[in-house]
């Protein structure tokens, strides 16, 4: 995870969980095969970078090291755009665009706009 925006750290329990996302999205268990946990999996990791990206900022689920100068609390507004997203993704899964619909951008991008950190 040497590189990875988002790290774990102590307890779990701050970034969504697979069971957490099936409910958002109302999947069914038995709607849940291997390629769709894949899938899943791999929305959350883009729904995290994105995140990151947009905070400037790695994230961490408990405490951020004392040696990280550049990290931040996963907190539950950012669970919530994290779930938003993993939602706008699954929804668009078959199409050919990468944007975000308007309105999933205006929201995640307002409540991350909040704690965002700028370098200077």
């Amino acid at each position: 995870a040497g590189n990875s925006p988002f790290m774990r750290t102590g307890q779990m329990g701050a970034f969504a969980d697979n069971n957490q996302i099936r409910v958002h999205l109302n999947l069914e268990v038995t709607d849940i095969d291997e390629d769709m946990e894949t899938r899943l999996s791999q929305y959350k990791s883009a729904a995290l970078d994105y995140i990151s990206i947009k905070l400037n900022q790695k994230l961490y689920e408990t405490e951020v090291p004392e040696e990280e100068e550049n990290g931040t609390i996963f907190t539950d507004s950012m669970r919530q755009c994290e779930l938003m997203l993993i939602e706008e993704f699954y929804k668009n899964r078959g199409t050919s665009s990468a944007k975000l619909s308007r309105e999933t951008a205006i929201t995640v991008d307002a409540i991350l706009n909040k704690q965002r950190k700028f370098n200077v």
